[in-house]
């Protein structure tokens, strides 16, 4: 039997051209929850892996001076209610007597000083009904501060998402943001909606790169489940030390088991691509 025959060259699909690069995927929404305020952790309810909405409890913490704080405030503000309420009556007798000395002069029966000290006593006593009032209201503004000092320890969620990182153990005492700093972390909210996959490429492949450029990536945890990704931005600067440029990549098609920092290899088809093809660490065909 004679060999079979072999397709001319010119029918040969030319190779795939494409640019391999390695990474990581990235959380593009993570929030680090800080406190502003200092205090023992007395209620924990949320850990690593739990899904939270927008203002959802994450911990309670304790602080005794805030407590004695809102206390003092409401005490001054109950005192400033009953000065109000004390300068309201005189500045009703005060004004009632100013009106009763007003007739008394008109009719003779007293002196026109007399009526207009009386007057002077009236305008003098709703003066000090509205510093009252103001002192009343400088009262209301203490408390209000002093509960939203309170309402502070409780913390929640700035976002929804999953709890990737729990720093907080019950019964801890922490410092306030502004004390600690860096310090302050008590959790790590991820949104797991939103992912992108950052590569890294040598930077002798930057010309044949540019956004719109579509590829495949497959994670290292999940070889067996390719995914389509596209150029999103190019980073302007190249790394002088590894000689390589960044990359960051949308996810056109999220596999299941998807999560932050796992890491992926990703083949940038230069050409329209006809087949999955593997993944390589450099530039190949003509």
């Amino acid at each position: 039997m004679g060999e079979a025959a072999q397709p001319p060259l010119a029918t040969l699909a030319p190779p795939q051209r494409h640019v391999a690069g390695s990474g990581h995927v990235v959380a593009l929404t993570q929030v680090a929850v800080q406190s502003r305020r200092g205090g023992t952790i007395v209620e924990l309810v949320a850990d690593v892996g739990d899904a939270v909405t927008v203002g959802q409890m994450l911990l309670r913490l304790d602080a005794p001076d805030l407590r004695f704080a809102l206390r003092a405030t409401e005490l001054a503000r109950r005192r400033a209610e009953l000065a109000l309420a004390a300068r309201r009556l005189d500045a009703a007798d005060a004004e009632a007597l100013g009106r009763r000395m007003a007739a008394l002069a008109e009719s003779g029966t007293v002196n026109g000083q007399s009526a207009r000290d009386a007057g002077t006593a009236a305008e003098r006593s709703a003066n000090f009904v509205d510093q009252a009032a103001e002192s009343l209201a400088e009262a209301e503004l203490a408390v209000s501060k002093a509960r939203q000092a309170i309402d502070e320890l409780t913390i929640r969620a700035p976002i929804a998402g999953v709890v990737s990182v729990r720093a907080a153990n019950l019964g801890e005492m922490i410092l306030a943001q502004v004390d600690a700093r860096d310090d302050a972390l008590l959790f790590t909210i991820t949104d797991p909606a939103r992912l992108a996959v950052d590569i890294d490429i040598a930077e002798t492949n930057v010309a044949a790169v540019q956004p719109g450029l579509k590829g495949e990536a497959i994670l290292d945890a999940y070889p067996d489940r390719p995914f389509a990704v596209m150029v999103q931005r190019v980073a302007p600067v190249a790394s002088a030390e590894r000689g390589t440029l960044a990359l960051r990549l949308a996810i056109l098609d999220p596999p299941v088991g998807i999560r932050p920092a796992m890491a992926v290899r990703v083949s940038l088809f230069l050409d329209a691509p006809t087949a999955a093809g593997a993944i390589t660490s450099n530039i190949t065909g003509p």
